[in-house]
């Protein structure tokens, strides 16, 4: 039995009312959040999704996927170059998270099922997490990732400069869109 830190990150598809959780027993770091997204994917989304084009990403402002980080868009670009996929990204600005569907629709329900329980295991974490179902049929699946995250990392050299990025005009502090390098 493994014993330490959980993380979860958590991913909901509105449309098909079906969450992800990545559960991490390491840092939540913006590469944990990057990581997290594409197990969703290879797993999950384009299974359900598969005429994607893009993905809409709807996040918090702050936290390991800060809208005002480098090192999150650096993590990003990463992420799309290697699926090959537009992700966009749209943060919710500070103090509004609780907009967020994710929110509303998959963390209470998540909430609930590890209420009052001692967790002893990151088995244990899984297993209650995939019991998460409600009267309108939400599933939630799980992930777990046992890898090291290194906290402190700085944007490489010339990515600010360089980054194929795409800020929106409107509250482009917010929104933006990740493109693959080669497209």
């Amino acid at each position: 039995m493994k014993e330490g830190t959980v993380h979860l990150y958590g991913i909901y598809d509105l449309r098909n009312n079906r969450g992800f959780i990545n559960i991490g027993t390491s840092k939540d770091t913006s590469e944990f959040v990057c990581d997290s997204l594409e197990s969703w994917w290879l797993q999950y989304g384009q299974q359900a999704l598969p005429h994607a084009t893009s993905i809409l990403a709807l996040a918090d402002g702050g936290g390991s996927n800060s809208s005002q980080h480098h090192i999150f868009k650096e993590d990003l670009q990463k992420l799309v170059d290697r699926l090959g996929i537009e992700i966009r990204m749209a943060h919710y600005p500070p103090y509004s998270s609780k907009w967020n569907p994710i929110e509303h629709r998959m963390f209470p329900h998540v909430t609930r099922a590890l209420e009052g329980v001692l967790l002893k295991s990151y088995s244990m974490v899984e297993t209650l997490i995939q019991k998460t179902t409600t009267q309108t049929g939400l599933t939630v699946r799980t992930n777990l990732t046992d890898k090291l995250y290194e906290t402190g990392r700085s944007v490489q050299d010339g990515f600010k400069e360089n980054m194929k990025i795409v800020f929106d005009q409107f509250l482009p502090k917010w929104n933006y869109t990740a493109v693959p390098l080669n497209n």
